[in-house]
């Protein structure tokens, strides 16, 4: 009798926990409105209740009570708590991006992912904030030597042009560059971004790539996320930075003593009789050195850099705005570039079935720049071979002085060479640009479960 009296209180037991327990279901989004996959679905202080949403953000999970409290986890967002209270259906949990854990994130095109999981080459950018408090002046400097296998060359100190970034070497004898995505949408001039509004960087290297972008992306991808606006009071950020640059390890031209011994060495190696230009008793102004090109064209540049972003938000939606405005000398003499960008990303939910949303990037560029890569006409090539016997300008000041003195009968001994300065302050190359870039979207959740995004 006492055996079957055990059983019996062992049977209730379990009848009366089996009626405890109850399924819930629910969906999670982000504060965009899209569904979150993957999201880990647990109940607090249960060991084995666990779930994870699916693809349209949806969940179901048994729990052992009506006074269960759910935890809602995700890589690079904040953990959420729901309770349950005898809810069958609960109400959508909304999941905010967290910085704290975006440094643990990379993306990678078509979302992101925990780095550990990832078996592609993905690199990104760390301490964006440490960098971004030094004087950046364009997205790659975010790069430039913070990232294994990716090399950024600056051009010849010219404004006007792009760093060159080059990953795992030169892929083709096209040279071509690897494709910038900023917020999901391909960028041409990625040198009109404003470094402040910049969150994070991934750089996939390998051919992997091509699987998301296709044939632009044999040189690799460098994916670009913006700020996001974030939900709160509204916080205003204003920072100005203000310096002065210059260039370092300059070439040495020879003097002008040296110029001649070098014309007469290459003329006796080719065997041929020495030209009376470079003879110090027949031209002797070609054996006085005047001028130091490669200091003539080099200067201590200055720069300006100021940003304003206003942001905030509540549960009706959230925006961010930026303003930037880039004053930069180059330390090429004459060259110079003025940037104006303008952004806007905001969110706002019309009802609790539709959101609207934009991301947009205005910018303006107007600048002065100069030819750096040409081993013809570019001022750094000239300014190497130039004579050093030349002044920059004639003795009046009227005009820029040539190889040789005006009507004099050596002036063809010195090759076609231009004088860099006249280059640099003539006439050059002026680059306005304006570029509007972005997109606007609309999303529909028609019934639970269901997103449609435009």
């Amino acid at each position: 009798m006492r055996k079957i009296g055990l059983l019996l209180a062992i049977s209730l037991l379990c009848v009366n926990m089996a009626l405890a327990q109850k399924k819930v279901t629910g969906v999670v989004i982000d504060n965009m409105g899209s569904a979150v996959p993957g999201v880990t679905v647990s109940e607090k202080g249960s060991v084995g209740s666990m779930t994870i949403t699916d693809i349209l953000g949806v969940y179901e999970i048994t729990v052992s009570s009506d006074t269960a409290v759910l935890i809602f986890e995700f890589l690079g967002m904040k953990s959420v708590e729901l309770p349950v209270e005898g809810r069958d259906v609960l109400p959508d949990v909304v999941m905010q991006e967290s910085l704290t854990g975006l440094d643990e994130v990379v993306v990678i095109g078509y979302g992101s992912s925990k780095k550990s999981n990832i078996s592609t080459s993905i690199s990104n950018v760390s301490g964006m904030e440490q960098i971004n408090s030094r004087p950046i002046s364009s997205a790659s400097d975010f790069i430039q030597g913070n990232v294994p296998g990716v090399t950024v060359i600056q051009q010849g100190g010219d404004p006007t042009s792009s760093p060159e970034v080059v990953i795992r070497g030169i892929g083709s004898i096209n040279n071509e560059s690897p494709l910038w995505v900023v917020d999901g949408v391909a960028c041409d001039n990625p040198s009109l971004l404003n470094p402040n509004d910049i969150e994070s960087i991934s750089i996939l290297k390998d051919a992997a790539a091509a699987a998301i972008y296709g044939a632009q992306a044999s040189s690799g991808v460098i994916v670009v996320t913006t700020k996001n606006a974030k939900a709160g009071k509204q916080n205003v950020t204003f920072n100005l930075i203000y310096g002065v640059k210059s260039a370092s390890n300059l070439p040495t031209p020879l003097n002008a003593k040296q110029q001649s011994e070098a014309y007469n060495i290459a003329t006796d190696n080719s065997g041929v009789a020495r030209l009376p230009a470079h003879d110090a008793s027949k031209n002797p102004w070609g054996t006085t050195t005047r001028t130091n090109w490669v200091d003539e064209i080099f200067r201590s540049a200055k720069f300006l850099n100021a940003n304003l972003s206003i942001s905030g938000g509540n549960d009706k939606g959230n925006y961010f705005t930026s303003f930037g405005y880039k004053d930069i000398e180059g330390v090429l003499l004459g060259t110079n570039s003025k940037l104006y960008t303008a952004r806007l990303k905001s969110a706002y939910n019309i009802t609790d079935k539709i959101t609207i949303g934009e991301n947009f990037m205005l910018a303006h560029n107007n600048a002065v720049g100069a030819n750096t890569s040409s081993s013809y006409s570019g001022v750094i090539m000239n300014a190497i071979w130039m004579p050093s016997a030349a002044p920059v300008y004639e003795a009046d000041g009227s005009t820029f002085h040539g190889v040789a003195p005006i009507g004099s009968k050596f002036a063809g001994s010195y090759g076609d060479v231009y004088n860099p300065v006249a280059l640099l302050l003539r006439p050059t190359t002026n680059a306005p640009q304006t570029s509007l870039n972005g997109n606007g979207y609309v999303t529909y959740k028609p019934i639970r479960g269901l997103t449609l995004k435009s």
